[in-house]
């Protein structure tokens, strides 16, 4: 299939937790980036915000980024960034990123913690699920967190955590293989006639459930 949608994830933080997902996604990309169950392959392609500059430009030349800026406007808000990867350790810091990504709508993986106080982290949880976000928990290996996240945001379902149920020590409820399929269906583009044929012969082999 030709069609291969990209994806530009902005990765908040800094030091070797932001580098390790800042060479996840450069490692999905080397491998053809994430390909989903209907065929559908999909790019990632990295930017970075963090407030110092010095830090931005250090991991900027690491990984050649053509998107990185300590100016939010430019890393968090810019409307090419579809998604964020929130990784700081300092909970005051990430506090800060989740609030910018929430007021400008992003869809949002965040690793622990969310906020420095149980209280303003289900704050957090509560704003994402009103604005109907996808905001989800990054406690997988990165590289199995961000083809979890990618799936999930391609396919509009959730498969990490959302943070209520990370909050709740929950977790999802796994969907029936029908369920994996309309999913998948619903997420090709509609160029893609091989993939949708094929899924939707499995489908019709699938027993009513």
């Amino acid at each position: 299939m030709s069609f291969a949608p990209t994806i530009n994830i902005a990765v908040l933080g800094g030091g070797e937790e932001a580098a390790t997902y800042l060479a996840a996604i450069r490692a999905l990309h080397a491998e053809e980036s994430v390909r989903l169950a209907s065929g559908l392959r999909v790019l990632l392609e990295p930017a970075l915000w963090h407030p110092d500059p010095a830090v931005v430009a250090a991991l900027a030349r690491r990984f050649q980024l053509g998107l990185a800026s300590a100016d939010p406007r430019l890393s968090i808000d810019a409307g090419d960034i579809h998604a964020v990867i929130a990784c700081f350790v300092d909970p005051e810091q990430q506090a800060v990123a989740l609030d910018r990504a929430i007021a400008t709508r992003k869809l949002i993986c965040a690793a622990p913690p969310l906020a420095p106080t149980e209280r303003e982290a289900r704050s957090f949880a509560r704003r994402a699920a009103t604005a109907r976000l996808l905001a989800v928990i990054a406690d997988r290996p990165p590289v199995e967190s961000l083809r979890a996240f990618v799936t999930g945001l391609v396919e509009r379902r959730t498969i990490l955590r959302t943070w209520n149920e990370w909050l709740d020590g929950a977790s999802p409820a796994p969907l029936s293989a029908r369920e994996e399929i309309e999913h998948a269906l619903a997420a090709l583009p509609a160029e893609a006639v091989e993939a949708r044929t094929r899924l939707l012969r499995v489908l019709s082999q699938l027993p009513e459930e």
